[in-house]
């Protein structure tokens, strides 16, 4: 998953290299392109559309009893079954914001089945499971 986002940078920060050149005409030219448009097309552009897909979509995740899963910032978790118990750091202020209830999560509460969960910070919040958990997650995460 931190793979995508630096796919995702990356691309970015070609496509305003190109588009700034095109604007400024001091690179490329007709006879000269920087990249040609059959490549924007066929190669960059379906890269760029899967990459936005996989994003935006939930993916289901199992952690193992015992293991933990850690969440970045932006990360939408919602638990489909098992036990798991949050995990803040003593430093992080805040918790999980649990979207469904309308409360914030602190360490050593339960993650409720059903329940839309956010991770606010990438500062090391975590799941870890009682149970074999199955989660549905949207963003980055790490099982460790």
């Amino acid at each position: 998953m931190k793979g995508q986002k630096k796919k995702i940078i990356t691309i970015t920060l070609m496509l305003m290299l190109l588009f700034t050149a095109v604007v400024k005409g001091t690179v490329g030219s007709e006879d000269d392109p920087l990249i040609s448009l059959s490549y924007v097309e066929d190669v960059l552009k379906p890269y760029v559309d899967e990459t936005i897909k996989e994003s935006a979509t939930f993916v289901v995740v199992e952690v193992s009893k015992g293991d933990s899963i850690e969440f970045f910032a932006g990360t939408e978790i919602i638990l489909r079954s098992g036990d798991g118990i949050i995990s803040i750091p003593k430093n992080a202020s805040g918790g999980f914001t649990d979207v469904t209830a309308g409360v914030d999560l602190a360490s050593g509460d339960e993650a409720e089945s059903n329940h839309l969960l956010i991770c606010p910070r990438s500062d090391g919040r975590k799941i870890k499971a009682k149970s074999k958990l199955y989660l549905m997650v949207r963003g980055s995460y790490e099982i460790i």
